[in-house]
């Protein structure tokens, strides 16, 4: 692909739109930008780099002026009419021009945990390692400077997987599959298959680490590259005979990390004492430093520790604080009250929940839950599903007068979990913004 002089829209100027134009423009390109939220100062920042500016309601105008059209991740092209052939995924572009290894991790939980977790084993190791993606900067940032990267570790959602056609990592780590999107995915096959796009272009000489129980499902899916397999359980007779012979799967039992290639079974890691919620990312990531050749040496204590998942605050009174803002799923949220401490907990739900049907969430929750806060957009729908159980509840419009409720009925030896299960964009940012937030009411209390 000639990019010099070729004329290019970014559609959506957010981290991904604007690590595009900088690449674009560096490659000589004509970019002009379509944003619904262009303030005038950026609007005159772009205009003095000499990219062109369209309104939101000139759509029909950008397309016809561009040979091709990047869209954002966030931006869902099947509700526009549009000439979707001058669709370009930001995907393909990296592809195309990234010449270095790249690693690429997807699921629907954990995928920003093993990232960052991969991505300090890897510097461990003395690699110079890009990280970016859908964390933190856009993957093309990396393109301009990769001489100086051994690998590229790339987070990716599946907005930005399901149209894309080059994109073949290195190694593709799928972390696991629960029903997410589906507002947008509309059924979870298709939610599946967008995830499945990080192995779909793969060659022979790469890998793919899924986890067994999609074993099934993925040795009758068309790829060339070599499939290994995970599991936190020792996997059953069954499931290690559906794996191709070139496999390895890997699982923990009794607190070693075992590795099963061609008929031998080995433990490949120690690990004297673990924690319950990074089990599987501990897994994922031994197993992926494995396949790489790479050797499994950092602190556990020290870099397992991710804000805004999972994230002790602070003790207050006798009350305890958790940050969850990272769960915008309900099992990610069980998955938080699973690994915490079994004591009497008030919880906070809330968010959007992305065509998610959360009152199974509800039915599973533990009897330690004494309360359930509800607030923001879905609050009401929310306060539905509870009027059918027995957990006490209220519903508030804002984080502040919920977590202003919460501390009136917090006793000591409590503990306030804030784990909404669902997506931040309806009074937040994103679930960064969230957690922040979560913590500056939590600050207020220790500092009046």
């Amino acid at each position: 692909m000639v990019l010099r002089h070729t004329k290019i829209g970014v559609w959506g100027l957010g981290i991904v739109g604007k690590s595009l134009v900088q690449f674009l423009k560096s490659q000589g390109a004509h970019v002009s930008v379509l944003d619904t939220c262009i303030s005038d100062e950026q609007k005159q920042l772009l205009i003095q780099q000499n990219i062109t500016v369209y309104d939101a309601d000139k759509l029909t105008t950008f397309f016809s002026d561009n040979t091709y059209v990047i869209p954002s991740p966030g931006i869902d092209v099947t509700l526009f009419t549009i000439d979707t052939t001058k669709l370009l995924s930001e995907l393909d572009l990296f592809a195309t021009f990234y010449k270095k290894p790249y690693i690429a991790i997807t699921g629907t939980l954990g995928k920003t945990s093993i990232t960052t977790l991969l991505s300090q084993a890897l510097r461990t190791n003395n690699n110079s390692i890009f990280i970016g993606g859908n964390i933190g900067v856009g993957c093309c940032d990396a393109i301009i400077d990769q001489n100086c990267y051994d690998y590229a570790v790339l987070e990716v959602s599946s907005f930005q997987t399901e149209k894309a056609t080059l994109f073949s990592p290195q190694l593709a780590i799928i972390s696991n599959i629960f029903p997410n999107h589906l507002d947008r995915h509309e059924t979870e096959q298709n939610y599946l298959k967008a995830k499945l796009t990080i192995i779909r272009n793969q060659q022979k000489d790469q890998i793919a680490l899924v986890p067994i129980s999609l074993a099934d499902q993925l040795t009758r899916y068309k790829t060339a590259s070599t499939l290994h397999c995970f599991s936190v359980q020792p996997p059953t007779k069954k499931q290690l005979a559906l794996l191709p012979k070139q496999s390895a799967a890997y699982w923990i039992e009794d607190n070693q990390i075992i590795r099963r290639h061609n008929n031998k079974t080995t433990s490949i890691y120690s690990i004297p004492a673990i924690h319950n919620h990074f089990e599987e990312n501990i897994l994922i990531v031994a197993s992926a430093l494995d396949l790489l050749q790479q050797k499994f040496i950092f602190d556990l204590q020290k870099d397992t520790y991710l804000e805004h998942r999972k994230e002790f605050v602070a003790t207050i009174n006798g009350i305890n604080f958790i940050n969850d803002s990272k769960s915008t799923v309900p099992e990610a949220t069980l998955a938080a009250l699973q690994a915490l401490p079994k004591m009497p907990t008030i919880l906070f739900l809330g968010g959007i929940s992305k065509g998610i049907d959360r009152q199974p969430l509800i039915k599973q929750l533990p009897l330690h839950i004494m309360h359930v806060i509800c607030f923001g957009k879905e609050k009401e729908l929310l306060q539905q599903f509870l009027n059918q159980s027995t957990i006490s509840y209220s519903t508030h419009d804002t984080l502040e007068n919920a977590f202003a409720y919460a501390i009136t009925l917090a006793q000591p030896n409590m503990q306030i979990l804030f784990s909404p299960a669902g997506a931040s964009f309806d009074l937040f940012t994103d679930y960064k913004d969230r957690g922040k937030q979560f913590k500056k009411l939590v600050a207020k209390i220790k500092t009046p």
